[in-house]
Order: C-alpha cells, then structure tokens, then sequence
C-alpha cells in the first residue's frame, strides 16, 4: 500500500518559522551492489552507462546533450571523436550507436581508454547526421 502526504505549509519543529531542508545523500552504494528484478539479480556498477551522447554533425559539429563527455572534435564528414571526462580502464566496452538514418551505417571505432570515435557511412559515402548517438557500458579507470 502506498501513502500520501498533503500539506500547505512546512515548518519548524516550535512552529513559529519555515523549515531547513536537506538534501539526503546516497550512501551505501559500492562496487558489489546489486538490485533484484524478479528472480535475477544485477550488480549496478556493471549495468550502469558510463558514457552518452547526442551530437549534431550538421553545420558546426556540437553536442545536444551528454554524460561522462569533456569535448567533442569533428574530425571530417560523419566522423566525431569524443573524448571521456572519466576515461575507462580499458578499450573493452560495450556500445549501442545510432543516428537519425537508423542503425544501418553507424558504427563506432574503438578508441583507446580515454575516446572513442561516431562514424556514419552510407550508400557509399561518409554521411554527417542532425543526430548521431552513442552510448557506452564498461569499467572505468
């Protein structure tokens, strides 16, 4: 069963003023902590994404939003470095990558521990795109 709580004002325990409140810290989450879903239970550090971005190829290449991401170099048609705030422990890493076309054409290179590069080719050609995205799970450094 699940509650509710309705009030109009907050205060202070006397009662003669508005409330302080904190914000709670999340404590307690280590390198072996895990959830359960169902019967199956998951180490959230492994699941985690350690790495998003959307970029735009178009004009001026330029990030629309990203995680774990300290800059961004076009480096010629349909290809973008993008280089890790955090860099990753190695170049093992899982990725899922698309772009405004679908997933056909995009792909991304392996970089090293600290980058990794979009590339979009299609039908023949390098391609820039309004929207290539890319996100990447794997341990960091």
């Amino acid at each position: 069963m699940t509650s509710q709580l309705n009030v109009d004002t907050i205060v202070d325990k006397a009662g003669t003023g508005g409330a302080t409140l904190t914000t709670p810290t999340l404590t307690g989450i280590s390198n072996t902590s895990t959830y359960t879903e169902g019967s199956v239970t998951q180490s959230l550090r492994e699941s985690a994404v350690k790495h998003w971005t959307i970029v735009d190829q178009t004009g001026t290449t330029e990030s629309l939003g990203s995680f774990n991401q300290s800059s961004l170099t076009d480096v010629n048609t349909g290809r973008t470095d993008l280089t890790f705030t955090n860099n990753f422990s190695s170049t093992n890493k899982c990725t899922t990558i698309s772009n405004s076309y679908g997933m056909d054409g995009c792909w991304y290179q392996v970089g090293n521990t600290t980058n990794y590069r979009i590339v979009n080719y299609i039908e023949g050609a390098y391609t820039d795109f309004d929207h290539s995205s890319g996100k990447l799970t794997g341990d960091l450094a």
